[in-house]
């Protein structure tokens, strides 16, 4: 039996392309202290073991004293998103890291200030994602990447349009003519011209035929959905058509259909930003009005600085704070630009950040690199930040940890399961909460591709397709060998 693991969240709709529903692989956002975390995983058989993936050592990755993030569901956009309006955020705001390509070669990466930011010319990159990932990373951001949250910066809307136009920048105009093609010789006589389930032949079928320009059906559904129900179709009414297309032909369909629910199809797939409609509608709000901050008292914020200061301990009861250790500081501005900035670690483990500038619109955030991951402080922004610097201080502590690969310390704590049926697939829902019984940070030297290093590694049923996950850039998918690797300790 060939699986369809897909998100939970997704909506229930009819038959045809974005709506077909099978077994999930989820993980929820981890509600978790240092030592316990709250795993969600969708699927059949699952077989729980630990780092079994070779490859290239890379960089660090924070693994503790960040909060973890609030469960975040994304909100369907209410109007179809516009890809010219994304384009001019897109110029606006993410050059900078991404590049004016979106091939990951922006000025901040060259300058060696940020590194392995999304290249969104691959379509690796969002063959298997959805769109409501890369809307919760827009919105919440990802400090351990030097990914600045846009939740106060951008409208919803604003943001749907940027995560559209980024996630379909590796489509290319050739190709979705082709889908074009495609879909008025195999698609048209169900699923109608315009795609919204009205064609000669819908009345026919026993169920109804999916709404393929509804954006929040769209946002919910991975490249890699698209062209797996093109391809060996859904039950009775959605037929298979991988020996009638070619692989090309398909993706290009594909490609298509998502396109159905978009507009500004001026800018798809393409670097060179056509001129916005409004500028000032495309344009990021001033942040600064965002928080509540009139412009005569951000000159004056702007003009204030602070003492950045923490106590840096080691959690492990064995483990020492390294003499030659430095702490970085890590400032995003209203406008999200970085500063960068470092500081030696006293022979008592404290560091100090002194003549900061401050403004009440500013990130802030001071990490630590040992034993090749990155422990970071608490982000402090927005009223958290007011609050704890209102005395022109602001108090970073961090926790380092030391590290083991001993599987033993690793328990499965609790588990819950919960199957359903749905059209002509198997659910499986599965709730594992796995606890560190140790004071060591459990984080193998195996490493992705990409050089992250595993800690958890998720068997999936042979011939299982995971269709998206949740926090998509902490997992990695290892399809040729049915499996999802958590980079996270």
């Amino acid at each position: 039996m060939k699986l369809n693991l897909q998100s939970r969240s997704a909506k229930k709709s009819g038959s045809g392309v974005g709506t077909r529903h099978a077994s999930s692989l989820v993980s929820n956002n981890q509600t978790r202290t240092r030592h316990v975390s709250s795993l969600l995983f969708i699927l059949l058989i699952t077989t729980l073991f630990l780092a079994a993936c070779g490859g290239l050592g890379g960089e660090p990755r924070i693994v503790a004293t960040v909060l973890p993030p609030t469960p975040f569901e994304a909100p369907p956009p209410q109007t179809a998103p516009d890809l010219v309006n994304g384009a001019a955020i897109y110029q606006q705001n993410c050059k900078w890291c991404h590049g004016v390509s979106g091939a990951g070669d922006g000025d901040m990466v060259t300058s060696g200030q940020v590194t392995n930011p999304g290249i969104f010319t691959d379509p690796a990159t969002a063959s298997d994602q959805r769109p409501t990932a890369w809307f919760g990373t827009i919105t919440l951001g990802r400090i351990d990447k030097l990914m600045p949250p846009w939740g106060d910066a951008l409208t919803e809307q604003q943001r749907w349009d940027v995560a559209l136009y980024t996630y379909t920048l590796h489509y290319e105009r050739a190709r979705l003519e082709r889908g074009a093609e495609v879909w008025a010789a195999n698609c048209v006589e169900c699923h109608g011209e315009s795609g919204r389930g009205d064609g000669p032949r819908a009345a026919e079928l026993t169920r109804p035929v999916g709404d393929l320009t509804d954006p929040a059906t769209m946002v919910t559904q991975s490249d890699q959905v698209y062209a797996t129900i093109i391809r060996e179709g859904v039950g009775e009414n959605m037929p298979a058509f991988q020996n009638e297309l070619s692989p090309e032909d398909i993706a290009a369909v594909a490609q298509y259909a998502r396109a159905l629910a978009l507009s500004g199809l001026d800018a798809l797939g393409q670097p060179v930003i056509p001129p916005p409609v409004s500028t000032e509608e495309a344009l990021a709000p001033n942040a600064t009005a965002e928080v509540g901050v009139s412009a005569d008292s951000t000159a004056e914020a702007a003009a204030t600085t602070i003492t950045i200061s923490g106590q840096v301990t080691n959690g492990s009861a064995t483990g020492t704070v390294p003499a030659d250790a430095e702490a970085v500081l890590f400032m995003f501005d209203a406008a999200f630009a970085q500063t960068q900035t470092t500081a030696p670690i006293n022979a008592d483990g404290g560091y100090t950040f002194a003549d900061v500038p401050y403004d009440a619109a500013n990130v802030y955030i001071v990490t630590i690199n040992y034993r090749d991951r990155v422990f970071a402080s608490e982000v402090r922004r927005a009223e958290s930040l007011t609050q704890d610097a209102a005395d022109g201080l602001l108090d970073l502590p961090i926790t380092i940890y030391e590290l083991t690969e001993d599987p033993s310390v690793i328990q499965i704590t609790g588990m819950v399961s919960q199957v359903s049926v749905v059209g002509d697939s198997l659910e499986v829902a599965q709730v594992m909460t796995l606890t560190n019984t140790s004071d060591r940070a459990f984080s193998s030297s195996q490493t992705t591709e990409d050089g992250r290093n595993i800690s958890v590694v998720i068997s999936l049923p042979p011939g299982a397709i995971v269709a998206g996950l949740p926090d998509e850039p902490r997992y990695v998918v290892a399809a040729e060998q049915f499996a999802v690797l958590d980079t996270v300790p």
